[in-house]
């Protein structure tokens, strides 16, 4: 899910916090869609895919929203003392800015890195 998470985010261009509240149904016909309440900028968007991202994105769909699964990826590659309560866009947000964070605590010589860079 955080390959794809960040393929989609790099392809897009769109704000992470847009990326982490798509819902399942708004990955169809080989394109995402935001509506204009998702956005910043209260504009719909659409972006076309790649038949290997759109199958990719299909598959780690969960039922409701596309990240629904975040949670148990979380479990099995990053685990934590911390119980994970109930799924929120908020959770895939975090998570993902702290990835970052992290990498760029790890790694000072190199250029910071966040997810805005993509």
């Amino acid at each position: 899910r955080l390959h794809c998470f960040l393929e989609l985010k790099a392809l897009s261009g769109c704000r992470t916090g847009d990326i982490c509240q798509l819902g399942s149904s708004q990955v169809r016909d080989g394109r995402v869609t935001w509506t204009a309440a998702q956005t910043k900028n209260k504009e719909g968007r659409s972006v076309l895919l790649p038949p290997d991202l759109y199958a990719a994105l299909r598959q780690v769909a969960g039922p409701r929203f596309l990240w629904e699964g975040w949670d148990d990826d979380m479990r099995l590659f990053r685990p934590s003392r911390n119980t994970i309560g109930e799924w929120s866009p908020d959770t895939v947000y975090s998570c993902v800015n702290n990835i970052f964070r992290e990498y760029s605590e790890q790694f000072p010589d190199r250029p910071r890195l966040t997810p805005h860079a993509l």
